[in-house]
């Protein structure tokens, strides 16, 4: 099973939610591009806001990591004094 490119990925989640935007809307004729721009802008903040997520998960992680390689650090040095 190959990879999807993000791209790929992004444009698909794009087309599903305006298509949902647009039948809620009661499919109005000739609104297609409004409904894909409004799509666009909310996968987009989506998309930005679980990068942010994720980085900020890497952070923490590392600065619990940071802290336990510490703590053990002490246990050690006080085992072998």
């Amino acid at each position: 099973m190959g990879s999807t490119p993000i791209g790929s990925t992004m444009n698909e989640k794009i087309a599903q939610l305006a298509y949902f935007k647009w039948e809620k809307a009661g499919r109005p004729h000739g609104k297609h591009e409004e409904f894909w721009l409004q799509a666009e802008k909310e996968c987009q903040e989506n998309w930005k806001l679980s990068t942010e997520v994720r980085n900020l998960w890497h952070v923490a992680k590392e600065r619990h990591e940071n802290k336990i390689q510490s703590i053990w650090n002490k246990v050690k040095s006080l085992i072998s004094s």
